[in-house]
């Protein structure tokens, strides 16, 4: 069984709307930040990668949403790698609400990597051996066929 990797979020006012639910695009924020951190804790170097010209570039986005989210909620934000190419990763987002358990929304984003130049690499291969623990065995077998092609 792959391991999940979970971010956590307070919802605070300035997440807000006049309504006092959270404004949907807070959603697609808090997604940044737990890509981020995903990323962070899955290639130890990533701050350097990220400085040294490697640039991650988001090609789609969607979040389908479920369930309203209010003040003060704490917000947990599971992030499942999946569809994994050579050049691009899809991450899935599961927002749930950590103190009723009810799922409050569903999001998806597809990532590609390119250089300084904007040429498009592959996935940096720290990225794909830190997301192993994190994938089911379909997904890893497919990562294994990368690395594989990254070494040829």
């Amino acid at each position: 069984m792959s391991k999940k990797f979970k971010f956590s979020k307070i919802v605070y006012l300035t997440d807000t709307n006049a309504f006092g639910n959270t404004y949907f695009a807070k959603y697609f924020e808090w997604q940044g930040m737990a890509r981020e951190e995903f990323f962070k804790q899955i290639a130890g170097g990533y701050s350097e990668m990220l400085t040294s010209g490697v640039k991650y570039i988001t090609i789609s986005a969607s979040v389908n949403f479920k369930k309203e989210s209010f003040l003060f909620n704490k917000i947990g934000i599971t992030v499942e790698p999946k569809r994994i190419s050579l050049t691009t990763v899809e991450l899935l987002f599961t927002f749930t609400n950590e103190e009723t358990n009810e799922v409050l929304a569903i999001g998806k984003q597809k990532i590609g990597f390119s250089n300084i130049d904007n040429v498009v690499i592959p996935i940096p291969r720290e990225l794909l051996e830190g997301a192993k623990k994190y994938l089911d065995k379909v997904e890893l077998k497919n990562v294994e066929k990368v690395i594989g092609k990254l070494s040829s």
